[in-house]
């Protein structure tokens, strides 16, 4: 379980370093919704469902830990 807790937290946290350096800046995350064609990753996936991603599985992988601990025994 920790492998794949430490797994999800390094790809979102990767994810999210590529984001800072792949997408315009903005100051509000709506603004990414409406990014034109050449703002999205391969033509698919624009800048705000791939912040929404990483967070996803930075979050995924700071919970895992605590299934065995929240499972009734």
């Amino acid at each position: 379980m920790q492998f794949w807790s430490n797994l999800f937290i390094a790809v979102g946290s990767a994810g999210m370093f590529y984001y800072a350096f792949r997408f315009p800046f903005s100051t509000h995350l709506w603004e990414l919704k409406e990014s034109p064609k050449e703002d999205k990753l391969f033509g698919l996936v624009n800048g705000y469902y791939f912040w929404l991603g990483s967070w996803f599985l930075i979050l995924l992988g700071s919970i895992l830990p605590l299934i065995p601990y929240l499972s009734p025994k």
